[in-house]
């Protein structure tokens, strides 16, 4: 199944890449709303659609820091299809595992026997 277009301007895209913040809004009913401003709104938008639950669909905004502006992100939206996306900063290369060298056994007898019964105290002789 192909991926449904996307009628986002280059100013919404620019808003929701700059976007800190995002709200999530569920209709409740009657002019009435429930939302919740959050730094993850994927996360959130399960739990509101949840909370209500009439079955509404959860949308999505981004809020500009700078113009205090909004801009409606769909739920098809992915930052990988944004054009500002193909910029990404580069990854630290990841740490290989150490090999811990292994347990080396004392060549000593240990201290406590491990039969009780074979202890040098409780042998008669």
């Amino acid at each position: 199944m192909p991926k449904p277009k996307l009628d986002l301007s280059p100013s919404d895209i620019a808003i929701i890449e700059r976007a800190k913040t995002f709200k999530v809004t569920v209709f409740a009913g009657s002019g009435k709303y429930k939302s919740v401003e959050r730094a993850t709104a994927r996360a959130w938008a399960p739990v509101l659609e949840k909370e209500v639950g009439n079955g509404k669909r959860a949308m999505i905004y981004a809020i500009d820091p700078v113009s205090d502006g909004s801009a409606f992100v769909p739920a098809a939206y992915a930052p990988e299809q944004s054009p500002m996306a193909a910029v990404k900063p580069p990854r630290k290369p990841q740490r290989l595992s150490r090999r811990r060298a292994p347990r080396r056994r004392s060549p000593l007898p240990s201290r406590r026997p491990r039969n009780p019964a074979a202890s040098p105290t409780s042998w008669s002789g």
